[in-house]
């Protein structure tokens, strides 16, 4: 690489790492009360009252482990992306476009003023123009 990395895009790419990385700790704690949960006395003695608890216990077991394979994917994703946008890939810059647009619904409000600075930065020419070298 020629050209020298806009600090910018460096924020950028650091904002993911530190979004993978809270991804990743959602996920632990998450497999963590997964873990733990089976040796609770409370849900014991709640599952041996009821057939229909067990049923809704068994229904939440399996959307948790939907909610952790979504987040190992954003894990990696975001992990990926991040280390895309520090070699200057030109698909971390249309990709990270892409999140930081779906970021202005999911995670309104925090992730929507986010989301704008990340896409007018993006579109710069001068950094545009970067990740085409």
């Amino acid at each position: 690489m020629s050209a020298k990395r806009p600090t910018g895009v460096t924020v950028i790419s650091i904002y993911y790492f530190m979004k993978s990385a809270l991804t990743a700790f959602g996920l632990a704690g998450i497999l963590i009360i997964l873990a733990l949960l089976p040796a609770s006395p409370f849900l014991k003695k709640f599952i041996s009252e009821s057939i229909s608890a067990a049923a809704a216990i068994t229904i939440a077991g399996l959307i948790a482990v939907i909610v952790c394979i979504f987040l190992v994917f954003f894990t990696i994703l975001y992990l990926v992306l991040a280390v895309g946008l520090l070699r200057l890939k030109k698909w971390a810059r249309i990709l990270a476009i892409g999140l930081s647009a779906l970021e202005l619904y999911v995670f309104f409000p925090l992730g929507t003023i986010i989301g704008i600075i990340i896409i007018w930065y993006l579109f710069k020419k001068e950094i545009v123009s970067a990740f085409n070298k």
